[in-house]
């Protein structure tokens, strides 16, 4: 579960791909790497992903299986791109934005930005 709130913005290192697999590796700041282990949740970009493997320096290794790549923006990510980066809520942590759970199933179009001041209104267009 996660809060909607992201945790700031993080460089994609590396990313490796072959068939029906996207491995790739993400430079998070100590703080937020501290206490992660391999199994963890973490949303990138707003897809829960698994950490699978840990670096001494905040480098934390995820793997997108074909049905995420073809789902999700993440079949798009490049070394040097950054990634917006939310941990999983913790019992007892904060709640500063609101509990979100489930997965994403797909991406949607932005088809129409309206802009008011400091407000934008968009008009997102999905598949059925």
């Amino acid at each position: 579960m996660y809060t909607g709130i992201t945790q700031g913005t993080f460089e994609v290192l590396r990313a490796d791909r072959s068939p029906g697999l996207l491995r790739y590796e993400v430079g998070l700041s100590a703080a937020l790497a501290e206490g992660l282990k391999p199994g963890a949740s973490v949303a990138i970009d707003g897809v829960c992903q698994t950490v699978v493997e840990l670096g001494v320096n905040g480098e934390v290794t995820f793997e997108a299986i074909q049905e995420t790549l073809d789902l999700t923006t993440l079949s798009e990510l490049r070394p040097g791109q950054r990634v917006s980066v939310e941990r999983s809520a913790r019992v007892g942590d904060e709640v500063g934005g609101h509990d979100v759970a489930g997965h994403v199933i797909g991406t949607g179009e932005i088809l129409e930005v309206v802009q008011e001041g400091h407000v934008y209104d968009l008009r997102v267009g999905v598949q059925p």
